[in-house]
């Protein structure tokens, strides 16, 4: 329960940051025996599997849905044990209510990233090959020269940016999530991630 509160606490300090007037909070949290990972699929696989049982779980007469009627849930997430195959850590509906996390990340950013899906976020423009639309601003950034990126962003470790030109910096994540109006509090404009 301690990482789970660690990645919401997290979550909250990426929205607060973003100027986002969104709070999450843990409603209920439980066990569900009518989940079984299968441990012999590859991580993508496991974590689709795991939304696909949330799906399933949320029907009426079902202990999940049961427990979002009693706990009053919007979202709900599932951490999954198993994260060592493959470089997937987590999948969200986009937009949706539901999101699956591997346990080994998240007490990090990937859970707040998640959840970002559910609120209808995408990841950045390259990673989209979105480069040239200037009308939907629901894109993780990665600044231009590489000196940052949020967490709905990939890594530009390797990559060329919109304009075909390999990142200079590193792109370390920063506690941020952009938005129509502000990306990491400078004014939204088309350039970029």
């Amino acid at each position: 329960l301690g990482r789970i509160e660690t990645a919401i606490a997290v979550a909250n300090e990426v929205y607060s940051n973003s100027g986002a007037l969104t709070q999450l909070r843990l409603a209920h949290a439980y066990y569900e025996p009518g989940f079984v990972e299968d441990r012999t699929k590859a991580n993508t696989n496991m974590l689709s599997d795991a939304l696909n049982a949330l799906s399933t779980l949320n029907t009426a007469g079902n202990t999940l849905y049961q427990h979002r009627d009693t706990y009053g849930g919007d979202l709900v997430a599932i951490f999954v044990e198993r994260t060592d195959i493959g470089s997937t850590a987590g999948k969200a509906n986009r937009p949706g209510i539901y999101s699956a996390t591997g346990q080994d990340t998240y007490s990090g950013t990937v859970f707040a990233h998640e959840i970002g899906h559910n609120f209808g976020c995408r990841h950045d423009r390259v990673e989209n090959n979105a480069c040239s639309d200037t009308v939907n601003t629901n894109y993780g950034w990665v600044d231009p020269a590489g000196e940052f990126r949020d967490v709905m962003a990939y890594s530009c470790s390797g990559k060329n940016n919109c304009d075909g030109v390999p990142y200079a910096g590193s792109c370390p994540e920063v506690l941020q999530v952009s938005n129509a109006v502000n990306v990491h509090m400078w004014p939204y404009s088309t350039e970029g991630g």
